[in-house]
């Protein structure tokens, strides 16, 4: 499946079905990365929107723990959108959710984007350049 990715300055938003595989030639988490590389700033949070991901197996939650620990290491946030309600039993059920934080995880889009926008103003004082959005 292909993916997109949105930069929203110093966010990139990364629409993917996540489906990693031992024998991938190139690692869905590569091509993350790769996003994350190729941003114009840096980036600050990744946002991965799960919603075309019904089922996940161990082999994909390592995959996800793997980019987890590696935005980390970098300083990036992790927010998830759109999970679905099977997947999301999964991940909590394995301890993801609780290591990405249940404040990083949203219903919608535009839900984590809002989070993103208020995350910015409290870490930076000013909302993201380009935003559109006032201080408020």
């Amino acid at each position: 499946p292909g993916s997109s990715t949105t930069t929203l300055n110093d966010a990139t938003a990364h629409s993917a079905a996540y489906h990693p595989s031992a024998d991938c030639d190139q690692p869905h988490d590569r091509i993350h990365l790769a996003a994350v590389d190729a941003a114009a700033s840096p980036v600050e949070w990744f946002l991965l929107n799960a919603e075309a991901n019904v089922e996940l197996d161990l082999t994909a939650v390592d995959a996800l723990e793997e980019l987890r620990q590696t935005l980390a290491d970098r300083g990036i946030v992790l927010a998830l959108a759109r999970v679905k309600h099977e997947v999301r039993a999964v991940l909590t059920g394995v301890g993801f959710l609780a290591e990405v934080g249940e404040d990083k995880v949203f219903m919608t889009l535009p839900t984590a984007v809002e989070a993103y926008h208020r995350w910015h103003l409290d870490h930076h004082g000013s909302p993201p350049e380009g935003s559109g959005s006032g201080e408020g």
